[in-house]
């Protein structure tokens, strides 16, 4: 397998929007988002949850486009500018369990030194993937909390990288 990871400066790059349908297809059920008359999510929607500074990585394997993820390079939860955050991720269900996407995550957080902070939907279970990829990044050197007010319901880690 040969990996490699491409920011690309565009939310309309096709790959990126072909990926983004499955990733919200998968949490339709949470989110509550129906597709349109063409049976697609409107991505107008999908893009209203980054903040207004974001970049945008694709995950390939050889030529093939297998994940993504979207950073928002300022804070949803403290409104600091200086904090990252993972606004999307997502792995093709093919490629997970294993490594891939631990891989990925640290390529990530590597690319950005300094405070991030990882969210997660109470309803999804990807909280265990989070805490097992932020554990072994920091050597146990992070906080971890579960939030239920007006800025944010779910849990979220906090940690330098």
């Amino acid at each position: 397998m040969n990996f490699k990871i491409i920011k690309i400066n565009d939310y309309n790059n096709i790959p990126f929007k072909n990926l983004q349908q499955l990733y919200e297809f998968e949490f339709s059920s949470i989110t509550g988002y129906l597709t349109n008359e063409e049976g697609l999510y409107e991505q107008k929607t999908l893009v209203s949850h980054w903040s207004k500074k974001h970049d945008i990585y694709l995950l390939y394997n050889d030529k093939r486009p297998i994940g993504f993820s979207v950073v928002n390079l300022e804070s949803l939860i403290s409104y600091t500018n200086d904090t990252r955050d993972i606004a999307e991720f997502f792995i093709l269900p093919d490629m997970r369990k294993n490594g891939i996407g631990s891989w990925f995550a640290i390529q990530i957080f590597k690319t950005y030194p300094g405070k991030w902070e990882i969210r997660q939907l109470p309803e999804l279970k990807v909280k265990n993937f989070w805490l097992k990829i932020v554990q072994e990044f920091t050597n146990n050197n992070y906080l971890s909390l579960d939030m239920n007010n007006n800025i944010w319901t779910g849990s979220v880690q906090k940690f330098f990288s």
